[in-house]
């Protein structure tokens, strides 16, 4: 929210790094969701907002143990494209 994006080169919209698609991710609905490494061209991400009641930057290798849904997976998933390590 309130960021505009780049899609890091070779992947594009039409390219996602990983598609996730488990519907036990999020227990109140099914969520699609598909995976791009970006950089931020624009604008400041939301410290808040109507389904998050906060946000943090991590560096690549310390990600939380515990994050909410699959967060955890499709960061890695992000990180291991882009660095093609953890």
């Amino acid at each position: 929210m309130g960021v505009s994006v780049s899609i890091i080169s070779p992947w594009g919209p039409n390219n996602p790094v990983r598609v996730f698609d488990e519907p036990e991710g999020d227990p109140q609905k099914h969520a699609v969701i598909m995976v791009y490494p970006v950089t931020i061209v624009a604008g400041e991400p939301a410290a808040s907002g109507p389904e998050f009641n906060e946000s943090k930057w991590f560096p690549a290798d310390g990600l939380p143990e515990i994050m909410g849904f699959l967060h955890k997976q499709e960061a890695e998933a992000a990180i291991q494209a882009v660095t093609g390590r953890l």
